[in-house]
């Protein structure tokens, strides 16, 4: 049964959790037969072996049942989510990204947020996953449901590096700098706004925001890609600053 479907999954699922709550209910220990395929794949209940679990064991064990069978439940609900096989929280970490990654593609920011507390899984890199993919599909809309969602949940720098990363695909992989310029007023660090003109090629903005902020450490960076794609007038300003520089 390890190609089970979504609906048999959450049935085991609803038996597991009665079982360990009865468990728990007794305080004394829990003694529990769970499938290796159930732990490990998400399958049934075929190969069964006694397990002697504490109660923060099981308690633990237990709040990742809770969630699995909320995760098992949209994936009833959800084609699009469980695509060839049921997803499943017991597979490890990498499987857990993927998850809430998912979750967030498809508009379910409760569930993904809950994944990620539990199993402390760094959000950035799960927002990051989830906004290139938005940007591949110029999913602006979900874009913006997506900031609006992690506004309060992430520092400045994180806030923009998930930003840098919309931008980059913007104007790197889907070639749509119209797009970027939409997200690029939204970065708060000096020198990753310096970073996004770059990336969209508005080099002469960097040059400009550089002189203004006094980041004087980015006019070589900025001449060398003004240099790479031949943007003469930039590459003058910026010969012109770093002589006054030398000169003073």
């Amino acid at each position: 049964m390890k190609d089970a479907s979504p609906e048999e999954c959450l049935g085991y699922l609803l038996k597991a959790k009665h079982h360990f709550d009865d468990g728990l209910t007794g305080r004394d220990f829990l003694t529990s037969s769970i499938s290796k395929d159930f732990v490990t794949d998400g399958g049934g209940l075929e190969e069964k072996f006694d397990a002697v679990m504490s109660e923060k064991e099981a308690t633990r064990y237990l709040r990742t049942v809770n969630l699995q069978i909320e995760v098992s439940s949209f994936a009833v609900k959800e084609p699009k989510f469980r695509e060839d096989n049921p997803p499943t929280l017991f597979a490890g970490g990498k499987k857990r990204i993927e998850i809430c990654v998912k979750l967030l593609l498809l508009d379910n920011f409760d569930l993904a947020f809950k994944i990620m507390q539990e199993y402390r899984l760094n959000p950035v890199e799960i927002y990051v996953h989830a906004a290139r993919a938005m940007a591949r599909q110029k999913q602006v809309n979900r874009l913006t449901e997506l900031f609006k969602n992690i506004k309060s949940l992430v520092n400045d720098d994180d806030w923009d590096k998930v930003l840098e990363a919309v931008v980059y695909v913007f104007c790197r992989e889907v070639q749509d700098i119209k797009l970027a310029e939409k997200f690029m007023p939204m970065i708060n660090g000096d020198a990753n706004k310096i970073n996004a003109f770059i990336i969209s090629g508005k080099l002469r903005n960097a040059y400009l925001h550089a002189i203004k902020v006094q980041r004087y450490s980015d006019i070589e960076k900025i001449r060398q890609e003004a240099i790479r794609t031949q943007q003469n007038a930039v590459v003058q300003l910026c010969d012109k600053f770093l002589s006054t520089q030398q000169e003073s």
